[in-house]
């Protein structure tokens, strides 16, 4: 099945992708399922293929998201450009919606390093990022609670390092690991109403320094604001289902799409 969606999504020439642009950066509103990027530039199983098939030319992935994540991603026209936008990533705020098992009470600030470990992935020991006593690089996630249930929580994870798989790895760590995370810990079943294929998280917003001039979506004009570009992905209908089978309600607007402001729409961290 996941297959044939990928297939779908690419020869539709991504018609269907939701996307809001400078005139040097495109924002993606990433489908879950689908990887950020190939191996390649010509690789067809990814957004960036799909993405630089719609804008016919080239187009580089700024960051990365699991395959199973969905929300927004960034990528560019110009690849001189990539690492002027991961610049503005590492100054701006990346916040995660994630639907995490029990019930989180209060703000929690999770200091864990990040390293390598080893897991069984498709019945073969494999070397992936795991939280480490020792060695790794640091790493910092404020986690938020939005509702809670006692078998669930919605949380709002904002990212103050950016180490891959962060989000998933401190939350597992902090006991509430991301519904549907087979990969970093799933405590014992039976306790959710609710079914899922794929981990429930999505990214959520960014917030971005001084944006480049361009037309934004539709046309419209995307040049510097009073402070700095504020986008947000409306949460998908998979991930507002099984919140909503745990009585949690999803924040935010259901029509799918990029909402941007030149304020930051919350919740807010010093």
């Amino acid at each position: 099945a996941a297959g044939r969606a990928m297939a779908a999504f690419v020869r539709s020439g991504a018609r269907g992708l939701r996307v809001w642009r400078t005139s040097t950066l495109l924002v993606v509103d990433k489908p879950a399922g689908i990887p950020t990027s190939g191996r390649t530039l010509d690789d067809p199983d990814s957004v960036q293929f799909a993405l630089a098939a719609a804008e016919r030319r080239h187009v580089w992935a700024v960051h990365q998201l699991d395959k199973q994540t969905s929300g927004l991603a960034l990528f560019t026209t110009r690849r001189r450009h990539v690492e002027r936008w991961a610049r503005g990533l590492q100054r701006g705020h990346k916040v995660y919606l994630a639907l995490v098992h029990g019930s989180v009470e209060g703000p929690l600030e999770v200091r864990a390093r990040i390293g390598v470990g080893t897991a069984v992935v498709d019945g073969k020991e494999r070397e992936v990022p795991a939280v480490c006593s020792e060695g790794g690089r640091p790493a910092w996630s404020s986690v938020q609670p939005l509702c809670a249930s006692p078998a669930a929580s919605l949380v709002a994870v904002r990212l103050r390092t950016g180490r891959t798989h962060q989000t998933r790895l401190h939350l597992a760590h902090s006991g509430h690991p991301v519904v549907g995370d087979a990969l970093h810990g799933v405590p014992a079943p039976g306790l959710l109403r609710t079914t899922r294929t794929r981990h429930m998280l999505h990214s959520w917003r960014l917030e971005l320094p001084m944006p480049d001039r361009g037309p934004g979506p539709e046309g419209a004009d995307a040049s510097p604001g009073p402070g700095p570009l504020c986008l947000e992905s409306a949460c998908p209908s998979d991930l507002r289902a099984a919140a909503a089978a745990e009585g949690l309600q999803v924040p935010g607007d259901a029509e799918p799409g990029i909402r941007c402001a030149w304020s930051s729409p919350g919740p807010r961290w010093d």
